[in-house]
């Protein structure tokens, strides 16, 4: 007979409130008392059912990651300085940087989706 979970709906809550803060898995892991280990082994677990505490240990962080890009985007629209919703959304939520090489002589770096973004709320502003 298999052990019983540690899981609790308060790891739920947990984990959740640390992914809208942006926390990565072992962060997570970390806020709500567990190993890293364990997490990926509870999402082993939730992948294999449909319902359950484990699952919605796993929806709970896609929840919070979602919330969390959402206010990233939400001040990338409304700031001034972007920078640290901009490292936030490159590093976090998987926006990178495109770059173009022109092979006549020299090297041409185009500017990534999101600096052609802040520069775009600039100009729209008028600053």
């Amino acid at each position: 007979m298999a052990r019983p979970t540690k899981l609790t709906p308060q790891m739920v809550k947990d984990a959740r409130e640390a992914a809208e803060m942006g926390m990565h898995n072992r962060l997570i892991a970390d806020f709500c008392g567990i190993t890293e280990q364990t997490l990926y082994n509870w999402q082993n677990v939730a992948e294999n059912q449909t319902t359950g505490l484990h699952v919605e240990f796993f929806e709970a962080i896609r929840k919070g990651r979602v919330i969390n890009a959402k206010r990233h985007l939400l001040v990338m629209n409304d700031a001034d300085d972007v920078s640290a919703s901009k490292w936030m959304l490159e590093r976090r939520h998987g926006y990178k940087a495109e770059q173009t090489i022109e092979h006549t002589g020299g090297v041409v770096v185009e500017s990534s989706p999101m600096e052609r973004a802040a520069e775009a709320l600039k100009v729209l502003k008028g600053k």
